[in-house]
């Protein structure tokens, strides 16, 4: 079955969660099921074009280079990650 443009988006999507794990702490999902509390953290926020979740839709040439400018990290470090940028002002 052809996959669509999205689906195959959304999978690129995981298998990069999947693959890289938290850049924080370094731990990786377990299986597929859990990958959805792995997500993309802008390294410059100035960069920002949109949230990846919300690119999806988009065209490729839109979506891909907007995970580029992103590192993964597991939902309790993405929240540390922003703690600390409010705390120190700037990136760590």
């Amino acid at each position: 079955m052809k996959r669509s443009p999205k689906q195959r988006r959304q999978e690129a999507s995981i298998r990069i969660r999947m693959a890289k794990g938290c850049k924080r702490c370094g731990i990786k999902p377990p299986s597929r099921e859990y990958v959805k509390a792995w997500q993309f953290h802008h390294v410059d926020a100035s960069t920002k074009v949109g949230n990846p979740a919300d690119l999806i839709h988009n065209k490729d040439s839109i979506f891909y280079p907007e995970l580029r400018k992103c590192e993964i990290y597991c939902a309790t470090c993405h929240i540390m990650e922003h703690v600390d940028l409010d705390n120190l002002g700037k990136r760590r």
